[in-house]
């Protein structure tokens, strides 16, 4: 590759050191200026489901069920395998991928936990400068003028030391060891289904740091739009159980990990447990923050009962 090409390439990559020293900052409130966009995605996620859950019926011939099965007959099997009431490696075949954007560094540590059924590709901050990084600000810190006003300062003058370090021919890998846990962090994940239920089950539920549920909110968002039934059975955990699962979640759980109040979408006896006096956040907070509507604890039958309607695939035939 030619000079000119190789410094057009890493420029389209944002690798170009020349471009390393633009310092921009954008400040957001919260949650708000997530953005999520599912990038790609089965034709079909359906007829892969219940091929899988119905390939260990059949005679010698073997003959493809699909198009031979009654809407009734579909929505049976899907239904038993989309709520685990059948094995459910069949959920494991459909993969996804999103691209999202603006989360704080902190927040992506949390969804980078992720081990099992898929994986993630963010944005270096080894190989290329964050110096144009924006910083998310929790909104109870946000409110508080004068503590804004305070981290404002300590961001701008982490990125003037930053600079300082880069124009010193320093390397971005050094650098970087001076960058606030709050700097808006992009990332690609690839997911399957079932993950990604499992995912939702956690960290939909408004117990963790606000803009980790409100990644996975604005993924199943944009997961509603495009299969509006594989939405619908992806709930936080607290709806699926109808119970609070932060508080009394086992024996020490009131010892050591419940930080937070309960957010009030359930009930709990007790709640004397939390170190702090306040929930970790809310779904209005998340719904407010993103621009979405966020299901209530007794939507979710409405909702699936909508999502047969509004979703075609599972009845296309071939």
């Amino acid at each position: 590759m030619s000079n000119q090409k190789d410094r057009e390439f890493r420029k389209v990559m944002g690798t170009h050191p020349f471009d390393s020293l633009q310092e921009r900052t954008t400040f957001y409130r919260g949650v708000e200026g997530i953005k999520v966009k599912l990038i790609d995605w089965p034709h079909n996620p359906y007829r892969t489901i219940f091929e899988l859950v119905t390939a260990t019926w059949g005679d010698e011939d073997y003959k493809e069920k699909w198009n031979e099965t009654s809407d009734e007959g579909r929505k049976a099997v899907l239904e038993a395998c989309l709520s685990h009431q059948t094995l459910t490696n069949a959920l494991e075949a459909p993969v996804f991928t999103w691209r999202v954007t603006g989360v704080s560094r902190s927040a992506f540590d949390q969804i980078a936990r992720i081990r099992v059924g898929g994986a993630i590709a963010s944005q270096g901050v080894r190989d290329n400068s964050r110096i144009d990084a924006g910083f998310r600000i929790p909104s109870d810190l946000w409110d508080n003028t004068k503590i804004r006003k305070k981290i404002i300062g300590h961001v701008r003058q982490a990125k003037k030391l930053y600079k300082e370090i880069l124009k010193n021919r320093s390397s971005w890998q050094s650098a970087r060891s001076i960058l606030p846990m709050g700097l808006t962090h992009n990332f690609c994940i690839t997911i399957n289904y079932l993950a990604f239920q499992n995912q939702c089950s956690r960290r939909m539920a408004f117990c963790e740091q606000p803009d980790t549920v409100a990644a996975f909110w604005m993924m199943w968002n944009d997961l509603w739009f495009s299969f509006p039934l594989l939405a619908a059975f992806c709930k936080p955990l607290c709806d699926t159980q109808k119970k609070c699962v932060y508080h009394q979640a086992y024996t020490l759980s009131e010892k050591f990990s419940c930080l937070f109040r309960t957010c009030g979408r359930w009930p709990v006896k007790e709640d004397e447990g939390s170190f702090f006096d306040f929930p970790s956040c809310t779904s209005e907070e998340i719904s407010l923050g993103l621009g979405i509507w966020i299901p209530g604890p007794s939507d979710w039958e409405l909702l699936t009962l909508r999502a047969w309607e509004k979703d075609i695939l599972w009845k296309e035939r071939l």
